[in-house]
């Protein structure tokens, strides 16, 4: 279970949900689906060969939105009401709406599917390098570490030249 419901198949390979009690709250209809996270699951159907459906639907199976694999190259999951997405080789933050927010960074495997709003931050990239932004898109840090990551705790884990260490969002050296 991830925040309180679980993803489940049916025999027809068909994505739905079911929650704690193990109730299903959303009947198994779709060709794919992600977890929920903030309250919001990207559900998928295959439209073509080489075309999805997205729906971000809310914990009732609300669509919230919806948009297409032509949109976009790839996504994330909700964090702070921000889901992480990208398109043209750039990744940019979209509301519980569809409505686009502030650009992240370049594209790559890391930014696309592992980013996320967390503790009103998000990690971007530039190239190989990493560097923080706030929930309003203003550079925290610049991209300097070879890798970066924020801890539940506020702090950043952050990697240079095969040295760890943790920074704060100011970027002074805590660890």
């Amino acid at each position: 279970f991830i925040n309180g419901y679980s993803l489940i198949t049916d025999t027809q390979d068909q994505k739905g949900f079911m929650d704690h009690t193990g109730k299903i709250i959303i009947d198994p209809k779709y060709d794919n689906a992600r977890d929920f996270y903030d309250g919001v699951a990207i559900v998928g159907m295959k439209a073509s060969d080489d075309v999805n459906n997205y729906s971000a639907i809310d914990t009732k199976g609300t669509v919230l939105f919806t948009f297409t694999s032509g949109d976009y190259d790839g996504f994330s999951h909700f964090s702070e009401g921000m889901l992480a997405v990208s398109s043209d080789e750039q990744v940019f933050l979209i509301d519980k709406q569809g409505n686009k927010g502030i650009q992240v960074g370049k594209n790559n495997e890391y930014e696309v599917y592992n980013a996320e709003l967390k503790k009103g931050m998000i990690v971007f990239s530039d190239g190989s390098s990493y560097g923080l932004k706030d929930s309003k898109g203003e550079v925290l840090i610049r991209p300097k570490y070879d890798a970066l990551g924020v801890l539940e705790n506020g702090y950043l884990l952050a990697k240079k030249q095969d040295q760890f260490g943790i920074v704060d969002k100011e970027d002074n050296i805590i660890v």
